[in-house]
């Protein structure tokens, strides 16, 4: 059994996020990335496959204060489901397009996250900082950390 902080192997992570996809009826997954997690998508999902050593129900609550705020961001699909090797989350697929960005409305979008109240906004837990996550700057971490599986687009 691996240790809490290390990723499965691919083919787990993918039998994981498999198995999580048929649960919510979102078809077949395909590897989009790995790094300090594995990234699969299928045709409305997002799936993310990480170490038991990450706290995925502050990053669905969070998630979830943030759409409250009225803040566009991917909605979590599942609570996070814990396996013997790994945690998975689901999120809701945010298609890119090809329109121009519209800065004013990111700049209101900016402005409404740092007009939150921290502590509402958190929990009441502490925010999640790179340099304490475990497994940040292991060796396989720093080889691995954000190479595309496929392509360099995410979704």
């Amino acid at each position: 059994m691996s240790e809490a902080s290390e990723l499965p192997p691919i083919a787990v992570a993918e039998r994981l996020a498999s198995q999580v996809a048929v649960s919510i009826d979102s078809g077949p997954v395909e590897l989009i990335r790995t790094g300090m997690n594995h990234v699969f998508r299928s045709t409305t999902t997002v799936i993310r496959v990480s170490p038991l050593s990450t706290n995925a129900q502050s990053q669905v609550d969070r998630a979830r204060r943030l759409i409250e705020a009225g803040i566009r961001v991917a909605t979590p699909l599942t609570d996070p489901i814990a396996s013997e090797t790994a945690v998975v989350t689901a999120w809701e697929r945010i298609r890119t397009t090809n329109e121009p960005i519209n800065y004013s409305d990111l700049g209101k979008a900016v402005a409404k996250l740092h007009r939150l109240d921290r502590d509402w906004f958190t929990g009441g837990q502490p925010s999640p900082c790179s340099r304490r996550q475990p497994g940040w700057t292991s060796p396989r971490t720093l080889t691995l950390r954000a190479k595309p599986a496929h392509s360099p687009r995410l979704m």
